[in-house]
This record gives structure tokens, C-alpha cells and sequence, in this order.
């Protein structure tokens, strides 16, 4: 592993531990506010919704530019914007407007950064450890997102909202330090074409719909997306509402998924690097299962047997990220790693926020059980669908 590769994986860890107790700090103040499902989706969509706008556009520009000078940019932006509200929050003006129009403009900087460190990622490190190098990356932020929810939970309990945003924003530091470095001695781009960017996307659009092994991850995730971690922006609203257990058990939940995906990255070191990307049929399994578990949150009658159950949907949710991520970058051409990565974003993160969403709503219209119990079923029936059409794919070409 490069010495570079390394240093950006160090002090990600930290900027990934900072962005967990910003999120939940913000989660939290929206919950706090309203004591509303529905505005607690809002606040989670306005983070996740720009994905979908703003993605394709950072995964056409990664194929362009310098992308360790883009980062660095992208976080600068994010440190501003947690200061407002820490700002607003001083001065008593942070209603829940003001806190979803902040929340939107960090879903802008966050939908520009995912596909942009991908293609960093990507052009920072080998073929041969391109794998393991994804692997160590979900592992940082699996790690983080065990430690970070619960350390966030105590935080805002014990010294408040805003120094908790404050502390986050100290993890982002050694990050930039590290992309200013990088960025001082990174080789141009692969793709320096003048053509317009609708053509690029269009481009990259085609290979991704007649490429199996990209399009069928991109569908598993959507699948994933919306019916899984929709339901995980609900954390906040499932540990109070269901079981009194205020900021603290929002923090529990969050970690226990975030244990149940270190123990997923632990199991895919296990796995020779070459099968990393195999193994779609496996992947869909995995994805119906996590919609199956779903409802349990609405049902179970222990905090032990929810924590159980966000440790499994965490671990699932991990492996899913991982394989999906090696199979569709092992595939896509250098030239489009930025452009075909937005799209594993928009489907991995953005429909989260869809997901969040329209679960909020009908939490809200009827009961928080009848929500989990919708995503749970469609999730699986839209994955049995999937299976169904590989099949008759493959029957076709045969």
C-alpha cells in the first residue's frame, strides 16, 4: 500500500468520525424541534435528496479535474456551513426551516464528495490492491460509524448540540492536510475531453445499462436504499418513540449497525481479494433478508432484539456497499469511474433519502409499524423481481 493510500485512509477515519456526530447532532436537533416523524424525513431527505441532482454533475467533473484539489474544496465548504448552525443556534434562529435549508446545502456538498473520493480512491491505488483498499475504506467507516452514533449520543446528552457539531468539525482537519498534499503532486486526469457534460453522462449512462455487472449491483442497491436505509434515517424517531430512549439510544442503534458492518468488513478481509466482486446471486439473498428484518424493529418486544436487528442491517448494508463497489469500478474504464460511481451514489445514498421520505409520511398518517412493515414487503418482492429478470436474461441469451 502506497504511502499515500495510507495517509488518506488514516485521516479519513477521523473526518469520518467527525461527520457522524455532525449527522447525528443535526438528526437530533430536527427531532428535538418537532418530535415529528415526518419533518424527522424531511431533515434526512434534504441531506440525501441533492444526491440525486448534484452527483452525476461532482461524477462528471472527477473525470476532468484533480479530484484530491476537488475534496479538499468540498470539505472546506462543509466546515462553513456546520459553523451556521452552530451560529444560528447561538443566536436562538434555528428553527426547522433554517435547520433543513442547512441540511440541504450539506446533502449538496455530500452528494459532490461520495462520487468524487470513489474516482479518488480508484486513482490513488493499484489493480492489484484496488480490492483491499475498498475493504480498509468501509472498514474506517464502519469503525467510525460503531464508535461515532454513541459517542454523538452522549455528546449532545452531556455538553449540548453545538459543541458536538464544534467537535466534529476538529475531525475534518487532518483530512485536509492530507488531500493539500496529495493535490500538490497528482497526475492529470484520464478524461480532459472538451465534449459537453450531458454527452458524458449520456455516455456513461449507456455503459452502465449494458453492462450486467455494473447495471444489476446499481438495482440491488436502489432496493437497498429505499427500503433499508430509509428506514435506518428513522433511528432517532424508533429508540424515542418505541422505546423512551432519547439521543442516547438514537446513538445505540446507530452503533450497533455500525458494529454489525466492522464485523462484515472483518469477514471480507477473510475473502481472497479476487472474489471480493463475485457472487450476485448472494448479494440479492442478502438483500432480501434485510427487508425481511425490517418489520422486527416495529414488533420487537426488547432494546436488545432492535440492537440485534440494526447490527444485522448493518452488516448487510457494508457487504453490500463493498461488493457492489469493487464489481462495478473492476468493470467501468478509467475514463468513467466518476460519472458510473455518481450513479452507485445516487442508488445507495440518494435513495435512502426517497426512502426516508415516504416512510416519514405514512409513520406519520398511520403508525411507525405499518411504515416498516411497507418497506420491509416491497423491498423483498422488488428483489424476488430482480432474480426473476436475470433469469430471463440469461434465458434469453442462451
Amino acid at each position: 500500500m502506497t504511502r499515500s493510500v495510507a495517509s488518506y485512509l488514516f485521516a479519513n477515519f477521523f473526518c469520518l468520525f467527525g461527520v457522524w456526530l455532525i449527522r447525528l447532532a443535526i438528526i437530533w436537533m430536527a427531532w428535538d424541534r418537532t418530535a415529528s416523524y415526518f419533518w424527522l424525513g424531511v431533515i434526512a431527505a434534504a441531506q440525501l435528496i441533492p444526491t440525486l441532482v448534484f452527483s452525476p454533475i461532482a461524477g462528471s467533473i472527477a473525470d476532468r479535474v484533480k479530484v484530491a484539489k476537488a475534496l479538499l474544496i468540498i470539505l472546506i465548504s462543509l466546515a462553513a456551513i456546520t459553523l451556521s448552525i452552530v451560529v444560528t443556534d447561538i443566536y436562538d434562529i434555528s428553527q426547522i426551516g433554517v435547520l433543513t435549508v442547512q441540511a440541504g446545502l450539506i446533502g449538496i456538498c455530500s452528494a459532490a464528495y461520495l462520487p468524487v473520493r470513489a474516482a479518488m480512491i480508484r486513482r490513488i491505488s493499484s489493480d492489484d490492491q484496488f480490492a483491499r483498499v475498498v475493504v480498509f475504506d468501509s472498514m474506517s467507516f464502519n469503525v467510525t460509524r460503531l464508535v461515532g452514533p454513541a459517542f454523538a449520543g452522549f455528546a449532545i446528552a452531556f455538553f449540548g448540540v453545538k459543541n458536538t457539531l464544534l467537535l466534529g468539525l476538529v475531525g475534518h482537519v487532518p483530512l485536509m492536510g492530507v488531500l493539500a498534499a496529495i493535490a500538490s503532486f497528482e497526475a492529470d486526469p484520464p478524461d480532459a475531453s472538451p465534449r459537453k457534460m450531458g454527452a458524458g453522462l449520456a455516455e456513461a449512462v449507456g455503459l452502465a445499462w449494458t453492462t450486467p455487472s455494473i447495471q444489476l449491483p446499481l438495482l440491488v442497491l436502489a432496493i437497498h436504499g429505499v427500503f433499508v436505509r430509509g428506514v435506518m434515517e428513522q433511528f432517532p424517531a424508533i429508540a424515542d418513540g418505541f422505546f423512551d430512549r432519547g439521543a442516547i439510544g438514537a446513538g445505540q442503534l446507530l452503533s450497533s449497525a455500525g458494529f454489525g458492518a466492522v464485523c462484515a468488513t472483518l469477514l471480507l478481509l477473510l475473502v481472497p481479494k479476487e472474489k471480493i466482486g463475485r457472487g450476485f446471486n448472494g448479494l440479492l439473498l442478502l438483500v432480501t433478508a434485510s427487508c425481511v428484518a425490517v418489520p422486527i424493529f416495529g414488533i420487537a418486544s426488547s432494546w436488545t432484539a432492535a440492537m440485534m436487528t440494526a447490527a444485522f442491517v448493518g452488516l448487510s448494508g457494508s457487504i453490500l456497499g463493498v461488493v457492489t463497489q469493487v464489481q462495478i469500478q473492476s468493470t467501468t474504464p478509467a475514463a468513467y469511474q466518476g460519472r458510473v460511481m455518481s450513479f452507485w451514489t445516487i442508488l445507495s445514498v440518494g435513495a435512502a433519502a426517497l426512502g426516508a421520505l415516504v416512510i416519514g409520511y405514512i409513520a406519520d398518517q398511520t403508525s411507525v409499524s405499518a411504515s416498516l412493515y411497507a418497506a420491509g414487503g416491497c423491498g423483498s418482492l422488488l428483489a424476488v423481481v430482480i432474480f426473476l429478470y436475470k433469469l430471463i436474461a440469461l434465458k434469453i441469451k442462451s
